[in-house]
């Protein structure tokens, strides 16, 4: 059996964290709160593609919808054209037809392969 009585006891007497939730501002010059409540803080604008989730998670519902759309869209019309130009009698059932006829079948098979 174990004597506990004769082990060391480890006593660890912890620090208080000088650190608030303020940042680290309060022991600098300038103070990170105004006498009268109101931070002393500005926010700046930054550009879309400098944080992309948090401006796609922020932005308005009919703008996201708006720009998933239209990148699904034109996604599509740059496969359509890539189809186009190897050939769509290349492309498992599609009959080759005129110029429009051809990239409206490759615009639909694009469509179907890139949600699938």
């Amino acid at each position: 059996m174990f004597n506990l009585s004769k082990m060391p006891r480890r006593i660890t007497i912890r620090t208080p964290e000088k650190e608030l939730g303020f940042g680290r501002t309060i022991t600098a010059s300038n103070r990170l709160m105004n006498p009268d409540g109101r931070f002393n803080v500005e926010r700046q604008r930054t550009s879309i593609w400098d944080n992309t989730y948090f401006s796609l998670v922020t932005m308005p519902w009919w703008q996201f919808l708006a720009l998933a759309l239209g990148a699904f869209v034109t996604l599509n019309i740059v496969f359509a054209a890539i189809y186009c130009l190897i050939g769509v009698s290349h492309l498992n059932g599609i009959t080759p037809g005129d110029i429009w006829h051809n990239f409206t079948q490759a615009y639909f098979f694009s469509s179907q392969t890139l949600t699938t």
